[in-house]
């Protein structure tokens, strides 16, 4: 009887449990929803024709028909380099193109009605188309003065040459990027590399603030992968 009395003083002084707080379960609907795999791909796009600007003679700049950024149509003039001689040269070799046809034409008439030899008319026409081949060359050689776009683009950055610089033929001004057309080359891990078909859609996204978005399509897949230099 002894040792059964520290075990009942034991139980009757154990505290009692506290009460738990009921369980919070939050609830969701269960609906149906369509899952398209992906494989998310950091690449770099890159234009199709990125072409550089450069003169064709050498000369000053006199004017700067564009500005960075614009939007610009193959041949459409972006630099005018000094002309002032070459523009002389036209208009006097127009000036004897306009005077030997007149002088030609006349002789021509002169021929058909006997009044003139044959001669004559061959001289006379000889010069003419002479004097329109030099027109025609002095056209040419002031269009070298002007800077025109080589295709249609986005033109660069110009602030490297300024209004009476001198620039030498083939100097790279700027250059004219067409991004109507962007590619990217993606690097798709072996393991999903079974999952990409020719024609596939991509989705492409920027990594910008706020981000742009576009479409594209699987258009080449390389028969080589995993192959390091």
């Amino acid at each position: 009887m002894l040792s059964t009395v520290p075990l009942a003083a034991l139980v009757a002084c154990a505290p009692k449990p506290e009460a738990r707080p009921p369980l919070v379960v939050q609830v969701e609907r269960v609906g149906e929803a369509e899952f398209q795999p992906g494989i998310d791909v950091v690449s770099r796009l890159q234009s199709t024709s990125n072409v550089a600007l450069r003169p064709e003679v050498d000369g000053r700049v006199v004017k700067i028909l564009a500005v960075q950024g614009q939007r610009v149509k193959a041949g459409q003039p972006i630099l005018v380099l000094d002309n002032v001689q070459q523009t002389a040269d036209l208009n006097a070799s127009k000036a004897l193109a306009r005077r030997d046809r007149i002088n030609a034409e006349r002789y021509v008439f002169l021929n058909q009605q006997g009044a003139d030899s044959a001669r004559d008319l061959d001289y006379y026409v000889t010069q003419a188309i002479t004097s329109a081949d030099q027109a025609k060359s002095s056209a040419a050689t002031l269009g070298y003065k002007y800077v025109t776009a080589p295709i249609s683009g986005e033109i660069g950055d110009l602030d490297t040459v300024k209004l009476g610089d001198y620039v030498r033929q083939g100097q790279a001004i700027t250059g004219i990027v067409d991004n109507s057309n962007v590619w990217t080359l993606m690097d798709v891990p072996a393991t999903q590399a079974g999952s990409v078909r020719l024609g596939q859609q991509v989705l492409l996204k920027t990594q910008g603030t706020p981000p742009l978005s576009g479409t594209g399509k699987v258009v080449f897949i390389s028969p080589y992968y995993g192959v390091t230099g």
